[in-house]
């Protein structure tokens, strides 16, 4: 999940092209490949695959127009995703990392410096709190869970997650690779309650867990070492990141970078699955997520264009 608010636009329009179409498809999709629903039986998730109309009915505006969360959420939480009874978290020891888990954490460390040259982070005890005590529920959950990748890696890794609040009021969450994970303030002025904070963070986790970021890289083998950090910063944050880096992203260079950072929609589907497997054993409800990223998409609808 990324939200950005600069112009920079060869990267930010291939960054961005999946984030700009409706969330809520992504979870019409998963209902209908679970068996749940039928794009051919149910008109509100072709309507929302073509872009022939508004997803009006989940304003409550009634069945005619579309369908409601009342409906829909039932329908979700049939056929494999339904919530289960939360499961005792243990923290399991983590197993011996690898060279390759190491550089990966490595990376991820680079990376996170050069974030905390840019940002204030949130020090409020109540927040800090609420993010690690929901971050830490999952993560334990994570790595206890294993998880089919259908992008990436499956996992579990065998990462130690950390979580911080970034001051900003862009409604935002990211995660850097070796399990570091970043949420914005203003998405914890959005969310409703800890189901839907849960869900978000939980998307995030899956990020790490099954690697995307490190496949992304590996999927571009033309683009050199020396611009792998530039690279995701740009795809995270949607800027290069300091003064240092202000060269390296040139010409057709800025297109490799952008085809290199941007999650693509296979890894975003990959997340969102991966997420719903988390939430269900946990203690926090899946349709959270669901709910979440309606609004934002119903947000999104009514900005002008």
């Amino acid at each position: 999940m990324t939200s950005f608010a600069v112009g920079f636009n060869p990267v930010v329009e291939a960054v961005q092209r999946f984030y700009y179409t409706p969330l809520l498809t992504r979870f019409l999709l998963l209902g209908r490949d679970l068996g749940v629903l039928s794009d051919t039986f149910h008109p509100v998730l072709a309507y929302n695959i073509t872009g022939a109309t508004p997803m009006q009915g989940l304003r409550h505006t009634g069945i005619g127009k579309g369908i409601s969360l009342l409906i829909l959420i039932p329908l979700l939480m049939l056929g494999g995703v339904c919530q289960q009874a939360p499961q005792e978290v243990v923290p399991p020891k983590l197993p011996e990392q690898t060279e390759r888990d190491r550089q990966e954490v490595e990376l991820g460390k680079k990376i996170v410096a050069e974030i905390e040259k840019q940002y204030k982070f949130v020090t409020d005890p109540e927040l800090v709190e609420r993010v690690n005590r929901i971050g830490q529920t999952l993560a334990v959950i994570a790595r206890q869970t294993h998880t089919e990748a259908h992008w990436g890696e499956p996992g579990p890794a065998p990462f130690e997650y950390t979580f911080r609040i970034i001051d900003e009021k862009d409604v935002n969450a990211f995660s850097v690779p070796g399990g570091f994970i970043f949420i914005n303030r203003g998405l914890l002025d959005v969310v409703s309650g800890d189901d839907e904070l849960a869900g978000v963070i939980a998307h995030e986790i899956a990020h790490a867990d099954h690697r995307h970021v490190m496949a992304l890289i590996r999927a571009d083998n033309k683009v050199q070492q020396s611009v792998l950090l530039p690279a995701i910063l740009v795809g995270l944050l949607g800027r290069l990141p300091s003064d240092d880096f202000m060269n390296v992203a040139l010409g057709a260079q800025l297109y490799r970078i952008a085809k290199v950072s941007a999650f693509s929609q296979e890894a975003e589907t990959d997340a969102d699955l991966t997420a719903l497997e988390y939430l269900r054993r946990s203690p926090y409800n899946p349709v959270g997520l669901l709910v979440f990223m309606e609004r934002l998409a119903s947000e999104e609808r009514r900005r002008p264009q």
